[in-house]
């Protein structure tokens, strides 16, 4: 009996214990399992924001890196379009060389007559050609008697050659004056040697200078050379021959719009009339009909015929004009051609901007 007792406490006992314990273990369990799961989404959801936090660095950096590239590709380019223009001689090249060109065509078109003179122009050709340059082999006038003489000088163009060469070219006017001797029979009277009273005619042939002048122009072609601060003529002048005239078609100009009625075109031409009659003149009424500071003067017209006119949607007119003016102090007329943009404003027309060439 005794030990039945001890085995139902014993019983009890271990029961108790189990139920004090299993309740604390099933709510210790459920906590640890929420807080897992809680820090899994947090950890995935950090991992996942670091990935598209480097994926968006990553596309930053790429495109940073390609806008670097392209801008320094660039760079490069620019800086090797540079080298090669030193290379082909522009460094050092500017407009100067066509005062230092005029200066030498000068001296070497004016030839003096006198000996002593053109040893002196020899000289100051000396200046102008490059270093050991023999001036005396520029021309042969030993014989020749007379003088040379630049009348105008007009600049054509400068043609790169690299090396720090160029090839300047110029117009050139001028005349040569060339003393010819020529024999002459002259009579004079002298004394009879007979009659010492008397005088008699006798013929004598003398010699007499006669100017023969010739006038030309010539394109010449001067080869420079430049160090980056100056200039030197590099050989002898070349003469060179070309026109500079082409045969172009005209292209007519067109204007935006559409066509004006003939009423409305009588209409423009009236307000032409008014308008170049005062544009003429610059007199009072000229800013009442034109966006203009000042016009001309001393200019009568003489007529005024429209060429095309059309308006656009915006009700602006654009008109081509040809216009006669004459001086006022003489018969003399001249035909100009005038582009207009203008406006209507109720039954009056108004110049807005008058173009040169074309719109």
């Amino acid at each position: 009996m005794k030990g039945l007792k001890n085995f139902f406490n014993k019983k009890s006992r271990n029961v108790s214990s189990k139920k004090n314990v299993k309740p604390k273990k099933e709510k210790l369990t459920r906590e640890i399992a929420f807080s897992r799961e809680k820090v899994r989404k947090i950890i995935s959801l950090t991992v996942f924001s670091i990935i598209c936090l480097s994926l968006l660095f990553n596309i930053i950096f790429f495109s940073k890196y390609q806008s670097i590239k392209n801008s320094v590709q660039a760079s490069e380019s620019h800086i090797e379009d540079e080298l090669n223009q030193v290379e082909e001689g522009d460094v050092g090249y500017s407009d100067s060389v066509i005062p230092f060109t005029e200066d030498f065509l000068t001296a070497y078109y004016n030839i003096p007559r006198e000996n002593e003179k053109r040893d002196q122009r020899l000289e100051t050709l000396n200046n102008y050609f490059v270093s050991g340059f023999d001036t005396t082999t520029l021309e042969t006038i030993e014989d020749f008697k007379g003088d040379r003489k630049i009348n105008s000088l007009r600049y054509i163009e400068t043609e790169q050659l690299g090396n720090n060469k160029m090839n300047v070219h110029f117009d050139v006017s001028y005349e040569i004056t060339e003393i010819e001797i020529v024999e002459e029979e002259v009579e004079k009277e002298v004394k009879d040697d007979k009659d010492k009273d008397k005088k008699k005619k006798v013929t004598e042939v003398v010699e007499k200078e006669k100017p023969k002048t010739i006038k030309d122009s010539v394109e010449i072609v001067v080869p420079v050379v430049t160090n980056g601060q100056g200039y030197a003529v590099a050989d002898n002048p070349s003469l060179t021959s070309r026109d500079l005239t082409a045969n172009i078609k005209d292209q007519n100009d067109s204007i935006e719009g559409e066509d004006v009625s003939t009423t409305e075109r009588e209409n423009i031409k009236s307000f032409l009339n008014e308008f170049f009659t005062s544009y003429g003149t610059s007199d009072e009424k000229l800013p009442f009909m034109a966006n203009v500071e000042k016009g001309l003067t001393g200019k009568i017209l003489s007529s005024a015929t429209i060429q095309d006119v059309a308006v656009n949607n915006e009700g602006d007119y654009q008109i081509i004009a040809d216009v006669v003016y004459q001086n006022e102090e003489t018969s003399f007329n001249s035909t100009y051609t005038y582009y207009l943009i203008a406006s209507k404003e109720k039954n009056s027309y108004f110049i807005d901007e008058i173009k040169q060439g074309g719109f």
